[in-house]
């Protein structure tokens, strides 16, 4: 939606031609714009536009008297640990001692230490 706003019919019609399709016009649009900005890789746009009004936002419901309050931790930790090891060798072995460390309340920065970043460049 925010490619949209960014890009509105009156931007189209000054470069689209009628022929094709105008989706590909404004993703080749924000792509160049992306890369202006220094995003690396290609998840901005296509992934995730950040200019415009609309963002990603998570949200929780915890209902009353649930058990879900208790697990919402547990559930972001694991969350954590599960991106940090995917595409990783042995990730069992990665899971179990990041897991381990959780425990002792690791600092999130400290924890950032043994991420690796998968991302193209």
């Amino acid at each position: 939606m925010n490619i949209a706003q960014v890009y509105p019919l009156k931007t189209l019609a000054e470069k689209f031609n009628g022929l094709g399709d105008p989706w590909t016009l404004l993703f080749e649009m924000a792509q160049n714009r992306a890369r202006e900005a220094g995003y690396p890789d290609d998840l901005v746009p296509f992934w995730v536009f950040p200019d415009g009004p609309d963002k990603i936002r998570r949200h929780t419901p915890v209902y009353p008297f649930s058990k879900d309050a208790e697990r919402i931790d547990h559930l972001k930790k694991a969350l954590v640990t599960y991106r940090m090891v995917l595409g990783q060798p042995r990730q069992e072995d990665l899971v179990n001692f990041l897991q381990q460390r959780f425990e002792k309340d690791i600092d999130r920065n400290e924890l950032l230490n043994y991420g690796i970043d998968l991302s193209p460049h």
